[in-house]
């Protein structure tokens, strides 16, 4: 139904409502109280009446075969008040998602930062070159550590064929003496 995700639309066919002359008729009250709609879906369905000039509540009827609006209704609150851009918030998420599940996201990485520390140099696309420059910088961070739980937290970040731990111990020494160092990680001068 014209953009409205696969659950909105399930549960609106479910409540017996197959076009927009149904839709309209409900209020946003009523439409919560349907199963499976909730204020994402209810969101989604707002912006969709809005999109095509409608309004929650509205009264239509059937005139010499032609439909016709009785009652203009209510805007929908939930566009009215802008709450919803049609957007999830993406409270604390870190990094881009690069259209990938986060399993994908987290081998990509690791895969890029092995070929990174293999090669020196690789060739991506920038989106995927930003999201690797602070993990590459926290693995190459705890090479540098030196310590045994450092290495063993660099070794699950990074992959190698030969041996899973060749990538830390050939890196620490390389990256020595780089100025870069992960934030959370730095020493110096307390910060009162």
């Amino acid at each position: 139904m014209l953009g409205l995700s696969v659950r909105s639309v399930n549960s609106l066919k479910n409540s017996s409502v197959r076009t927009l002359a149904d839709l309209v008729q409900y209020r946003e009250e009523d439409l919560l109280k349907v199963k499976n709609v909730g204020e994402k879906a209810l969101g989604e369905i707002a912006e969709l009446l809005r999109r095509e000039g409608l309004n929650f509540g509205m009264k239509i009827e059937e005139v010499d075969g032609e439909l016709r609006v009785a009652d203009p209704g209510a805007v929908p609150q939930a566009a009215a008040d802008g709450r919803w851009g049609g957007r999830v918030m993406r409270h604390r998420a870190k990094g881009k998602q690069l259209s990938r599940t986060a399993s994908h996201r987290k081998a990509l990485l690791a895969n890029m930062a092995t070929s990174l520390f293999q090669h020196d140099r690789i060739e991506t696309t920038e989106a995927k070159a930003k999201e690797l420059r602070p993990y590459a910088e926290r693995l190459i961070t705890l090479a540098r550590r030196g310590d045994l739980h450092a290495r063993r937290m660099a070794e699950r970040g990074s992959r190698t064929a030969t041996s899973p731990n060749g990538c830390s111990r050939s890196s620490a020494p390389r990256f020595a003496t780089r100025p870069g160092v992960h934030p959370h990680h730095q020493t110096g001068a307390s910060r009162r």
